[in-house]
């Protein structure tokens, strides 16, 4: 197709809008405090470097955490208790580790989380030119730099590209593996071949899920030999030796991902494994009495056992061709996502409600909430356009080997309603989705229908436009970004909760707030959702007294406690009635868990001020304490979810 821009005009905007890119996530990766996550895959990373070890984080696999920790581990010297470590990846000790790390540096710990972001930039670079090689070769040059603007300016590439945690990554990495495959499928030879194993080896050890890879690209392959068979009459030798490359590619991958771990317990019998997840223990659960707080008792096992419902059937003795900590990190993510059926800790929200277990079209209303207006009207303005145009056989296979995968795994992430708390978690998607709606920006010269396709072509150019603005506006709070159709980012929490608002981002954010305010005035009230403690990089503050419930007002600290005047700062998460434990204001090992909606009687009170768009600032006057005491006493507070 006729390009509007030509080569080394389109080389020129393309290094425009990536040098602005890397501007905004460097900024981001500076102002933003260590976010929940983050504490626990620096922790981890660097034992991957100092210990050698893989046994942290294993319900992530190491590549993107490794690849961040290299320059900390390298040119810095980090002071580590490594006392904290356990080998048993079911007690997830990084998160400890990590905790210690930040009380040890203290201040001197922040340069190390912005380090290890800036490690991790170049990984949105490698995003935004598979886009463009998806979209140039797709539909043409001009549709690949629209995608490129869309991928540098798009707020959720913006939130996570500067953060030490794999979700970017493993979208980077499924995006080019699919495009991989799709030059794969096009001349599988054997350059190609040994590229693919590549490629999916990458995705595998970036997340877990893309084990599945194989079984989709084996079914478009399978469906591709199929059509060739019957429609263009290709031998069945050739077929053969397509599947044998594939096969070939598909054990290379594997292997791959074995040699990440430097094959450690590779290739166990699936009877050898002791499993925790119901799925693949076989172990029946029950709920353990708790009379202080029936909410949240827990379920626990029937028994402490070795169990695995596999060790006495004959698929025990199959090998798995995968490194044991690897096996073992799916089995723990498994049983994360069950325990949101049954644990009251585990509750998904939605729209401003709790509940055991999610909903099919969480992420859909995700996706409508958390992508900016113009990026979903060029999502829709490219269906429109999709459906006017004639494509070729080869740009046909494209779609496939683009939206399949991508649909496959939205379907799959929907269905999974154990946990619906992370939004981040159909984040892969979204490269996908940016990639469709580059096309219409080639479709002005297209020979029939060129009215619609002019009006189509210019709305997408001021979508184009609009973008950039929209993106520039909520920056550098891209983390907690929702839309106009959500309501924007101040009330975003009353639709989505935990890291699709705050995940500890804006702590840095507060330290700026404290140090204009008066610096007589007494320390802050703070309730903080990060995985450490504010004093460790020296804020001083003290907690809110909990919501009056049986649990919060047993608990020894705060029997006595009332709600006095001053200043609080409440994380929206816990506004909306998120039950993760808060980081103690005196023990900074030390984390309280009042249950749920401790501190959402704060939804009573109005909002001073907002700190990033993540915590709500509340001035609580006499009268508003005395207002409180006469509400609690009224029983017009309610105690339960």
């Amino acid at each position: 197709m006729r390009a509007l821009l030509s080569k080394p005009m389109a080389a020129c905007v393309i290094t425009l809008l990536l040098s602005i890119h890397t501007a905004l996530l460097v900024y981001s990766a500076k102002v933003h405090s260590p976010t929940w996550d983050e504490v626990g895959h620096l922790a981890a990373g660097l034992s991957h470097w100092e210990l050698r070890k893989f046994e942290l984080y294993s319900v992530n696999p190491p590549l993107v955490r490794t690849i961040a920790a290299a320059p900390v581990y390298l040119f810095c010297t980090p002071k580590m208790d490594w006392s904290y470590y356990r080998s048993d990846p079911t007690l997830r000790s990084e998160v400890y580790l990590g905790r210690r790390m930040i009380a040890l540096n203290g201040i001197d710990s922040l340069r190390f989380f912005y380090i290890a972001r800036l490690a991790l930039i170049p990984l949105s670079l490698v995003g935004a030119l598979f886009c463009f090689l998806w979209a140039k070769t797709l539909f043409g040059l001009d549709a690949g730099v629209a995608a490129v603007l869309l991928w540098s300016f798009s707020p959720n590439v913006l939130a996570y590209g500067s953060l030490i945690t794999p979700d970017l990554g493993s979208s980077v990495a499924f995006l080019g593996a699919c495009f991989t495959f799709w030059q794969w499928l096009e001349r599988p030879a054997g350059a190609l071949t040994l590229l693919l194993s590549l490629a999916m080896a990458i995705a595998m050890v970036t997340k877990s899920v893309w084990l599945g890879l194989p079984v989709l690209f084996g079914g478009i392959l399978l469906l591709k030999i199929a059509k060739d068979y019957f429609s263009a009459g290709k031998s069945r030798h050739s077929a053969f030796r397509t599947l044998v490359l594939f096969g070939v590619a598909v054990a290379g991958s594997l292997v791959g991902v074995n040699a990440c771990y430097g094959f450690r317990g590779s290739c166990r019998p699936l009877g050898s494994y002791q499993f925790l997840s119901q799925r693949l223990s076989g172990v029946e659960l029950i709920r353990l009495p708790l009379n202080d707080c029936p909410e949240c008792a827990p379920m626990v096992r029937t028994s402490m056992e070795p169990a695995n419902r596999f060790a006495s059937r004959w698929t025990g003795a199959i090998p798995i061709p995968l490194p044991e900590n690897y096996t073992k990190g799916i089995d723990i993510q498994i049983r994360d996502f069950e325990r949101g059926h049954y644990d009251g800790r585990w509750q998904s929200y939605l729209l401003g409600s709790w509940q055991q277990g999610g909903w099919w079209h969480y992420y859909l209303l995700g996706l409508v909430w958390k992508l900016p207006i113009p990026t979903l009207l060029a999502i829709i303005i490219a269906v429109v356009s999709s459906l006017l145009a004639k494509e070729t056989a080869s740009v046909r296979w494209g779609y496939v080997c683009l939206l399949v995968p991508a649909t496959a795994f939205f379907i799959a992430v929907s269905a999974s309603t154990g946990l619906n708390r992370y939004f981040r978690y159909c984040l892969p998607v979204l490269p996908t989705l940016l990639v469709f709606a580059s096309q219409t920006a080639v479709r002005w010269h297209a020979s029939t229908k060129r009215l619609a396709h002019g009006c189509l072509f210019s709305l997408f150019i001021a979508c184009c436009i609009w973008l950039p603005v929209v993106s520039v506006r909520s920056n550098p709070h891209h983390l907690s970004y929702f839309n106009e159709l959500g309501g924007g980012p101040s009330t975003g929490y009353q639709l989505l909760s935990d890291t699709s608002v705050d995940s500890g981002q804006d702590l840095l954010l507060l330290v700026k707030w404290l140090a204009e305010r008066s610096p007589g005035e007494k320390p802050i009230y703070l309730a903080y959702f990060g995985s450490f403690s504010p004093s460790d990089i020296g804020i001083g503050f003290k907690l809110p007294p909990p919501r009056p419930s049986r649990r919060a007002s047993g608990h020894p600290a705060y029997r006595r406690e009332q709600l006095s005047p001053g200043w609080y700062v409440i994380s929206k998460n816990y506004v909306a009635g998120h039950s993760m434990p808060v980081p103690s204001a005196t023990a900074t090992l030390h984390f309280h868990y009042f249950g749920p909606n401790a501190f959402s009687y704060f939804r009573h009170f109005p909002v001073v001020e907002e700190i990033g768009h993540s915590m709500n600032v509340y001035h609580i006057t006499r009268a508003d304490s005395e207002r409180f005491a006469e509400l609690v006493a009224l029983n017009h507070i309610s105690a339960d979810r």
